[in-house]
Protein backbone atom coordinates (compact mmCIF):
# COMPACT_ATOMS: atom_id res chain seq x y z
CA UNK A 1 0.00 0.00 0.00
CA UNK A 2 1.22 3.43 -0.61
CA UNK A 3 1.92 5.82 2.02
CA UNK A 4 -0.85 8.38 2.33
CA UNK A 5 0.37 12.10 1.50
CA UNK A 6 -0.17 14.01 4.95
CA UNK A 7 0.35 17.66 6.19
CA UNK A 8 0.33 19.42 9.35
CA UNK A 9 -1.36 22.26 8.61
CA UNK A 10 -4.36 20.30 6.80
CA UNK A 11 -4.90 17.60 9.45
CA UNK A 12 -4.99 20.89 12.21
CA UNK A 13 -7.74 22.16 9.79
CA UNK A 14 -9.66 19.14 9.50
CA UNK A 15 -9.09 17.93 13.34
CA UNK A 16 -10.66 21.67 14.08
CA UNK A 17 -13.67 21.13 11.73
CA UNK A 18 -14.54 18.16 13.34
CA UNK A 19 -13.85 19.52 16.57
CA UNK A 20 -16.39 22.34 15.41
CA UNK A 21 -19.37 20.54 14.20
CA UNK A 22 -19.06 17.69 17.22
CA UNK A 23 -19.40 20.38 20.07
CA UNK A 24 -22.62 21.66 17.57
CA UNK A 25 -23.65 18.53 17.34
CA UNK A 26 -23.35 17.59 13.48
CA UNK A 27 -26.47 19.88 13.09
CA UNK A 28 -25.99 21.18 10.03
CA UNK A 29 -29.20 23.73 11.08
CA UNK A 30 -26.81 24.58 14.46
CA UNK A 31 -23.82 25.02 12.44
CA UNK A 32 -25.08 27.65 9.81
CA UNK A 33 -26.69 29.50 12.54
CA UNK A 34 -23.50 29.61 14.56
CA UNK A 35 -21.75 30.46 11.33
CA UNK A 36 -24.22 33.38 10.39
CA UNK A 37 -23.88 34.72 14.13
CA UNK A 38 -20.38 34.80 14.00
CA UNK A 39 -21.27 36.38 10.71
CA UNK A 40 -23.35 39.21 12.66
CA UNK A 41 -21.20 39.72 15.07
CA UNK A 42 -17.82 40.21 12.96
CA UNK A 43 -18.95 41.26 9.56
CA UNK A 44 -15.00 42.72 8.86
CA UNK A 45 -14.00 39.19 9.06
CA UNK A 46 -15.94 38.46 5.92
CA UNK A 47 -16.09 39.07 2.44
CA UNK A 48 -18.70 39.78 0.41
CA UNK A 49 -19.29 38.74 -3.38
CA UNK A 50 -17.56 40.36 -6.05
CA UNK A 51 -18.49 41.00 -9.50
CA UNK A 52 -15.96 40.78 -12.09
CA UNK A 53 -17.13 42.02 -15.30
CA UNK A 54 -14.90 40.44 -18.45
CA UNK A 55 -12.54 42.81 -19.93
CA UNK A 56 -12.81 45.51 -16.41
CA UNK A 57 -9.92 47.28 -15.83
CA UNK A 58 -10.56 46.79 -12.51
CA UNK A 59 -13.48 45.81 -9.77
CA UNK A 60 -16.52 47.57 -9.31
CA UNK A 61 -16.40 49.96 -6.30
CA UNK A 62 -17.65 48.92 -2.98
CA UNK A 63 -21.19 49.56 -2.06
CA UNK A 64 -21.15 52.71 0.86
CA UNK A 65 -20.43 51.09 4.55
CA UNK A 66 -18.93 47.97 3.15
CA UNK A 67 -15.07 47.48 4.25
CA UNK A 68 -12.34 50.32 3.99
Amino acid sequence: MAKRWSDPLVEEVRQRGRAYTERLGHDIHAIMEDLRRHQREHPARYVSRVTVVPGSPEPPPRPPGKGK
